[in-house]
């Protein structure tokens, strides 16, 4: 019983396609909010001044908290959920495909 524990422990779980592509997505989303908050910050330097530095830093910061999107998740969900219903009207597989129908429908 030891050694199969141990053989289950060490399979490490593969990301999805789908996980893969988010992670480059959500890579990408953080860098272009990195650089907008950067030239923000720079904006609001030039022309506040060095004084309010901490309020040009904090609308920065807030500017990009305000940018993640929130809803990406869920939005993710509930098309990819469509499409799977959208999926077997249009039979994108051969006809003999009735359980997958059934097992998509369930969804």
């Amino acid at each position: 019983m030891g050694r199969i524990a141990v053989m289950i422990g060490g399979i490490e779980a593969e990301k999805t396609p789908l996980e893969r592509r988010m992670d480059v997505f959500g890579s990408q989303v953080a860098k272009v909010i990195f650089a907008i908050a950067l030239v923000v910050t720079v904006a609001g330097l030039s022309v506040e001044g060095w004084a309010r530095m901490g309020h040009v830093f904090l609308f920065a910061v807030a500017l990009a908290v305000a940018a993640v999107p929130e809803g990406l998740p869920a939005v993710l969900t509930i098309t990819l959920a469509s499409a799977s219903n959208a999926c077997p009207s249009e039979r994108p597989w051969s006809a003999d495909s009735a359980p997958w129908r059934h097992s998509a429908r369930s969804l």
